[in-house]
């Protein structure tokens, strides 16, 4: 459990936490050591500049799950690109508004980054999925719930080798990022 609240502090302790620096961290993720240094100072970062697709990188690298950097735990179920694209449809009908229509009230493109579903993850921002999912009355961390179960692995815990159903493939050395991990998937 991290000990800050702000998203900014928390990303900082969870590196700091996993001993990476912001240089192996910027290798291994692909944003650079500019932007992990913005992420760390600017509480807003995460969320307004990256997707979630993008924290879920970066959360396996520091064996955390995504939601972590924004709160301890989340209390309901996980929501899936599948079951997003579901609600989004449901609530235009609902509503009686076109996908046009939902977009403007949502303030986010969607049309053309749902198909596949798990578009949305790479091509909208946290902020966009914050946005969305207040429309949606959904919790927006679970979501990112439902990221996690990707990567957290079950298989061997306690190994410090991958398993063949991880997707982890660092450079340097680090322990296998599920051996604690109560996540079952």
């Amino acid at each position: 459990m991290l000990k800050s609240t702000a998203p900014h502090l928390r990303f900082k302790e969870a590196r700091e936490r996993a001993d990476i620096s912001v240089a192996d961290l910027s290798y291994e993720s692909g944003v650079s050591s500019d932007c992990i240094r913005d992420i760390e100072a600017h509480e807003d970062e995460l969320a307004s500049c990256y997707s979630p697709k993008q924290l879920q990188r970066i959360a396996q690298i520091l064996r955390i799950r995504p939601f972590e950097f924004f709160a301890d735990t989340v209390s309901s179920s996980p929501v899936s690109a599948d079951q997003l694209v579901q609600l989004i449809h449901a609530e235009c009908r609902s509503r009686n508004l076109s996908l046009e229509q939902f977009e403007d009230v949502v303030g986010w493109k969607l049309n053309g980054f749902m198909d596949p579903p798990e578009r949305l993850f790479e091509t909208t921002t946290v902020d966009g999925l914050q946005w969305l999912c207040q429309e949606l009355r959904l919790d927006w961390r679970d979501v990112l719930l439902s990221l996690q179960l990707r990567f957290f692995c079950p298989a061997f815990p306690g190994s410090s080798s991958l398993c063949s159903m991880c997707s982890l493939r660092l450079s340097f050395p680090l322990p296998h990022p599920c051996p604690s991990s109560p996540i079952r998937g």
